[in-house]
């Protein structure tokens, strides 16, 4: 049996489309429209070629917290900022 964890809470850093649609408060078919649109800033990743498309959770806190800009924009947006 696994023991039992006692630390912090774990928040994942990658989240696949129904948590991303979650975590923005909307449904998973609007989250993919949103995604396939353009309206969603923030692009999927697929870390080591895997198939599955995952977004990273902070920058999709960023996005929202920025106040939810159109792909183009956010990429630009991006890329200005300070390493």
């Amino acid at each position: 049996m696994p023991e039992e964890y006692n630390g912090p809470p774990i928040f994942p850093v990658l989240v696949g489309d129904r948590d991303a649609a979650r975590l923005l408060g909307v449904s998973r078919s609007t989250f993919l429209k949103w995604d396939s649109s353009g309206l969603l800033g923030p692009m999927s990743v697929s870390p080591g070629g895997i198939k599955r498309r995952l977004w990273i959770a902070e920058e999709l806190r960023e996005w929202v917290l920025s106040g939810m800009s159109r792909r183009e924009l956010w990429i630009e947006l991006k890329e200005k900022k300070p390493a």
